[in-house]
């Protein structure tokens, strides 16, 4: 029973997480600046200061901008996708 409780909270929370993710996305300031200096700048480049003064870890950045240069999705998709996936596992493991 405990089991079947788990898998119902975890559907329920990624159907949730996806919906806000993609179905009604929202982006502020920051992320879209972020957005941009990962979409713009090189590899090397994401490990020095951002433009807009926004940081992040530098394997997120590395990570993300191998997902927008790998992906044939859309940019707005792709810069969500690492979220979605971190959002699905902290689910799981909490």
């Amino acid at each position: 029973m405990k089991k079947i409780a788990f898998y119902i909270l975890l559907i329920i929370g990624i159907i949730y997480r996806f919906y806000y993710q993609f179905i009604q996305p929202a982006f502020n300031v920051d992320e879209i600046n972020l957005g941009n200096n990962i979409k713009s700048l090189s590899y090397f480049e994401l490990l020095k200061p951002l433009s807009a003064g926004q940081s992040a870890p530098p394997l997120f950045l590395w990570i993300q901008k191998f997902i927008i240069s790998n992906s044939p999705l859309e940019f707005w998709i792709n810069i969500k996708l690492l979220s979605f996936l971190v959002s699905i596992a902290s689910i799981y493991f909490f």
